[in-house]
């Protein structure tokens, strides 16, 4: 009587979770992958963009920073969807205009975001300071606006 027991548990604990994973998987047939893959800056007019850096909060808030090239110049740009990804807000600039960005490999620009602080670092030389910079630019609103980038390095040999 003992093993029946058993044996109708483990049928029912067999039924229950295959019973779960077919509402599992109906669930996630809600979603759909696009067929073709979208370029989300392409509607702000750069003609290019690289190096991306994405990062998704529980909120579902979906930050990027990337490199792009407006007017013929590199810079490094922060946006941010709050609808998965369907629409991005305006890139705002967060290198300086006329500064050269240095980015190959591991010296892609990075961004970290910690609770409402989002930081951006890159390397760079300016006219005032041909030597490499690491700056960060930090913002404490979520990406919303951000200070101005600070040198963080001495530069010294």
């Amino acid at each position: 009587m003992k093993h029946l027991r058993i044996r109708i548990f483990c049928c029912m604990s067999v039924v229950l979770a295959a019973l779960c994973l077919n509402a599992c998987s109906a669930k996630r047939s809600e979603f759909t992958f696009e067929t073709e893959p979208r370029a989300p800056l392409a509607a702000q007019s750069f003609s290019s963009t690289r190096s991306p850096q994405i990062a998704v909060s529980a909120a579902g808030t979906i930050s990027m920073l990337a490199l792009y090239t407006d007017g013929g110049a590199q810079r490094v740009g922060f946006t941010m969807s709050h609808d998965g990804g369907d629409h991005f807000m305006p890139v705002e600039a967060l290198s300086e205009e006329g500064a050269a960005i240095s980015a190959h490999g591991e010296n892609n620009p990075i961004m970290v975001i910690a609770g409402r602080g989002v930081f951006a670092s890159w390397e760079q030389t300016t006219e005032r300071n041909p030597d490499r910079e690491i700056v960060v630019a930090r913002s404490t609103n979520e990406g919303m606006s951000f200070e101005k980038p600070v040198q963080v390095n001495d530069n010294k040999a």
